[in-house]
């Protein structure tokens, strides 16, 4: 059964999926936060989790439908240790049906045992409730049922997200362990030395080429090797077991190795492709991480951990160490070479660990490459402190074990990388040309070296703190411009007198991190050649918060500068519209259809405490133009067929046509293409623009794409497309588009693949008039010019007639085209 939900209504920073909002108020427990967040939100809310940091607490909450949890999603209160509320995490709807299924009696245990591929006696369900689930689509009935296994003498329990009927598994997640303000672990004392390796011999021996000479049977100089302490192992005889407080080392996975014990006396000192050696360093490093993150300050009360973590040094024949979310537990790899050999690794899944305890919610948007940044984040900030480290291409990840097999290093310095707010970031998901793992990494990598290179081992010690302290708090979608900002924050509030915030939001602007407040557009022609024009901008407030005292100002070592001046106030939403006056510098030559980016510095008031400006580009273009356009029609894209297997049986190939009749114009670099589709999967999806004279010009190749909507003029930030191949070719003759669905799909969504409209156009040259000419202007010079391509947005804005004809002088359009299935 279906029914419509609410609609709830709140702005956004752009496009994310939850939103920071900055409060004040009093919450000196669960109760107290839960009611702030129903008197803010109006909503209804079921305790979720609790957890505690260096700087305060913070309350997790499952919004509620009709008195069920929403199991997926959570809001959440952020208090000091005052108990005073500084910031809420607010989970974002919009209007959803409610799928209630056929509800009748919860799934059986033999039903549940199907499903989980378990037979039943080896599993038991310890609880089972009633709630939601959030899906594209909107809210789904389904059972969260609690089972607990026996893995290795160790109890897992997990939770199972089943649909009404119990047919289908909609989610799945680790039990979260219950705020625990006293935790009092294990110390047997019992300390094991031995040589490992830390981080790893190529590191240790700062060898650029030592992996181009190695085997398996390699012998390394003693230098590759550090003498460390097992510390806090477990008598067991007259041995020592790999079982700590911190780290248990158990084999629950193939290939599976037994784990060997240690004798009492003596110096480890084993082979670096033996069991044992692996073992070894997979408990001294899990161990070194926890005790690490408590000399840090999180201990006692604000322990990230109750329990050990288990780890298996060989937990998988494949090149690829892992997490898992759902069992608490590492595993380490040794397809390739073995994963355990290099620190990094096992410091980068123990990285998972940490946020998935700080967040159990960590799911959506960009929470993929959140996660796979910090870890990066960890592992090499733990090689930095390592002397070799320190100075050896401290900015590769995996410097060790990505040498060997398919794998290559990633860098904690991809300068290149910038946020695209029209994609989500899974992990190991590659846009524009870089790797959104790195884009997290990178700024907090770098501003951690930068903090140490300003206040020594207390600077790298604080920015570690801030990082793991901001990620308290938050919940599913997040997105990095949200974890940034929350970022910048606790820097601020945990070091006020520092530079630790300057230092982030430098980084952070330069990849674009930071949430974008105002959009500012040029709205009139400007079609008088002056070295110092007027130009009429549209100032958009796009934050959920009212802006004050704005102020806009040119940059000092700017060419092209503005006046300084006051706008006032924009509320949230809001648009005005403002005139500048620009002064270009005397080197430059004015020319009719000259396009200039003016660095514009924004000052601001606001209500995120730590974003008071910010710098962005504002393109004036100097004349009329005279545009050019040809639209084409659109239809139903063909499926590829095949079988659920992944066999393919045909592409489905749709081509679309369109007739131009210009003999005199050709094909110039303005050309813009703009392409409005919809398909449940673009990585599925190819689509070329083939010219008149046969040229085929890829527009988009299986690419990553997070929505099912792609509304966009190209070339632009989200396709990059290359048009050089047709300039200079005549406009003249027919046009092809073709789309090709390389697989088939057998989806429960149901919209169909549709290409909603193309087009294409470009300007034919420019109309302007010099300062000294006094022939009286028309009246549509200060009209508003519709933008074909914006580039600030990416959003694709299709051409009305009326208003073209109105904003442009002289326009012609043809419309002639047919679509061939």
């Amino acid at each position: 059964m279906k029914k419509p939900l609410l609609l709830l209504l709140l702005w956004h920073l752009g496009a994310t999926a939850a939103e920071l909002q900055f409060v004040t108020g009093r919450a000196i427990n669960s109760q107290q936060a839960e009611q702030l967040l129903e008197t803010k939100l109006a909503r209804k809310y079921q305790f979720s989790y609790r957890r505690k940091g260096q700087f305060g607490n913070y309350y997790s909450f499952m919004p509620t439908y009709d008195a069920l949890p929403i199991f997926n999603i959570v809001d959440s209160v952020a208090t000091d240790q005052q108990g005073l509320a500084f910031r809420l995490y607010v989970s974002r709807f919009s209007t959803l049906n409610v799928d209630e299924g056929t509800v009748s009696v919860a799934p059986s245990i033999e039903q549940v045992g199907a499903l989980i591929d378990k037979q039943v006696d080896h599993f038991s369900i310890e609880e089972i409730k009633r709630g939601w689930w959030l899906e594209q689509q909107g809210l789904r009935f389904v059972w969260n049922v609690l089972v607990s296994e026996t893995l290795q003498g160790e109890v897992v329990t997990q939770h199972y997200f089943i649909d009404a009927d119990a047919t289908k598994i909609l989610g799945q997640r680790g039990a979260i362990p219950a705020y625990q303000s006293e935790v009092e672990p294990e110390y047997s004392g019992r300390i094991k030395q031995s040589w490992l390796f830390d981080p790893d011999p190529k590191t240790s021996l700062m060898s650029e080429d030592i992996e181009q000479q190695f085997t398996p049977q390699t012998e390394f100089a003693d230098a590759a090797f550090r003498l460390v302490e097992l510390k806090d192992l477990t008598l067991i005889g007259n041995q020592l077991a790999l079982t700590g407080p911190y780290a248990r080392v158990t084999d629950f996975a193939e290939p599976h190795e037994v784990v060997e014990m240690l004798p009492v006396a003596g110096v480890a000192k084993n082979h670096h492709s033996s069991a044992s050696f692996l073992q070894q360093m997979a408990y001294f490093h899990v161990d070194s991480a926890q005790r690490h993150l408590q000399e840090l300050g999180f201990t006692g009360d604000k322990l990230i951990h109750y329990a050990p973590i288990t780890i298996d040094a060989q937990g998988s024949y494949n090149d690829q160490s892992a997490y898992s979310f759902h069992q608490k537990r590492i595993l380490l790899g040794v397809g390739g070479h073995a994963d355990a050999q290099d620190a990094d690794v096992i410091w980068h899944e123990y990285g998972h660990s940490v946020t998935n305890f700080i967040n159990p919610y960590d799911d959506g948007a960009d929470s993929g490459a959140i996660g796979e940044g910090y870890a990066d984040f960890l592992a090499a900030s733990h090689s930095y402190r390592d002397p070799q480290g320190y100075e050896f291409e401290p900015d590769v990840m995996f410097n060790w074990d990505a040498r060997f097999g398919q794998r290559r290093p990633r860098t904690l310095n991809d300068s290149k990388a910038r946020y695209n707010p029209n994609y989500h970031y899974p992990a190991h998901i590659h846009v524009a040309g870089s790797l959104g793992d790195q884009l997290w990494s990178t700024p907090l990598f770098q501003s951690f070296k930068e903090a140490e290179a300003h206040y020594g081992v207390k600077g790298m010690n604080d920015m570690e703190k801030i990082v793991i302290e901001a990620m308290f708090g938050l919940g599913a979608g997040i997105t990095m411009p949200n974890l940034a900002l929350s970022t910048l924050d606790m820097a601020k509030r945990l070091y006020p007198n520092e530079h630790y915030a300057d230092i982030l939001q430098r980084h952070f602007s330069h990849h674009n991190l930071l949430p974008k407040l105002l959009v500012i557009e040029q709205a009139k022609v400007i079609d008088t050649l002056t070295s110092d024009p007027s130009v009429v901008v549209n100032i958009k407030n796009i934050s959920p918060y009212s802006l004050k005292d704005i102020q806009f100002a040119s940059t000092e070592d700017s060419t092209i500068k503005i006046a300084t001046q006051q706008v006032g106030d924009i509320k949230a939403g809001d648009s005005i519209t403002h005139t500048f006056s620009i002064t270009f510098d005397d080197a430059f030559e004015l020319s009719c259809g000259m396009s200039a980016f003016v660095p514009v510095l924004e000052k601001y008031s606001t209500g995120i405490p730590v974003l008071n400006q910010s710098l962005q580009q504002l393109e004036v273009t100097l004349g009329q133009p005279n545009l050019f356009v040809v639209k084409g029609e659109g239809g139903i894209l063909k499926d590829a067929t095949g079988e659920p297997s992944g066999v393919v049986h045909s592409k489905g190939i749709t081509n679309f046509y369109l007739d131009v009749e210009q003999q005199s114009l050709q094909v110039s670099d303005d050309l813009k293409f703009e392409l409005q589709l919809e398909h449940n999967d673009l990585s599925q999806v190819s689509i070329k623009l083939i010219s008149p004279a046969g040229v085929a010009v890829v527009i988009w190749d299986q690419s990553y794409y997070p929505h099912s909507k792609f509304e966009f003029s190209l070339p632009s930030d989200v396709a990059n497309v290359d048009f050089s191949p047709l300039e200079g070719q005549s406009f003249n003759g027919q046009w092809q588009l073709q789309v090709v669905d390389h697989k088939p799909d057998f989806s429960e969504l149901i919209n169909t693949p549709t290409l909603k409209a193309w087009q294409l156009s470009q300007v034919t040259d420019y109309h302007c008039h010099s300062a000294s000419d006094d022939k009286e202007h028309t009246d549509d010079q200060d009209n508003h010019l519709e933008k074909i391509n914006d580039n600030t947005s990416g959003s694709l804005y299709w051409l009305n007639i009326g208003l073209i004809l109105i904003g442009l002088r002289r326009l012609k359009i043809h419309t002639r085209s047919k679509h061939d299935i």
